[in-house]
């Protein structure tokens, strides 16, 4: 994803909430909706130290995330 290109920016913009996902320290997956925020180039993502996401990341860095473009 190249964070100035004008299409990725549409894209953020248009987005609400992204999914995240990560996978657990037995290998399952997981997938959590998260709030985010684009600033100065950099991507935001907002989540407390206790939940999920935040613990299987700490087990495992593998991300992804999707970005849905929920209104027009």
């Amino acid at each position: 994803m190249i964070l100035d290109d004008p299409a990725t920016l549409d894209i953020l913009r248009r987005s609400m909430v992204a999914r995240l996902a990560t996978v657990s320290r037995n290998g399952r997956s997981s997938v959590s909706p998260i709030f985010f925020i684009y600033i100065d180039g950099k991507i935001w993502l907002g989540t407390p130290e206790w939940t999920l996401a935040v613990r299987n990341i700490k087990a495992d860095p593998r991300v992804s995330i999707l970005f849905e473009v929920e209104h027009d």
